[in-house]
């Protein structure tokens, strides 16, 4: 009874900066500053009021997802990305 309520979610995705920007790119964690080489990106399901949002979390340069994130209420991603396009120049 409970899977059949349980909805599947996505696998992250993991956008990887690349070779050109794994050396410079950062992120700060409760411990201090670290080499960042990508972001992950996934769909967190949260409580009533705010039921879907998307998480975005640094990939360390060690391959590992970073102990900070930021979470994104799903209907603010298009606003987002407009924002993205703007600063990146597209």
């Amino acid at each position: 009874m409970v899977s059949e309520m349980c909805e599947k979610l996505p696998e992250p995705i993991v956008v990887d900066f690349g070779e050109k920007f794994a050396d410079r790119m950062t992120f700060l964690g409760r411990n201090g500053v670290y080499k960042q080489s990508g972001i992950n990106v996934s769909i967190v399901i949260g409580n009533p009021i705010h039921p879907k949002r998307v998480m975005l979390s640094p990939i360390t340069s060690k391959g590992e997802v970073g102990r900070a994130w930021l979470e994104i209420p799903k209907e603010k991603i298009p606003e987002l990305i407009k924002a993205l396009q703007e600063i990146g120049g597209l």
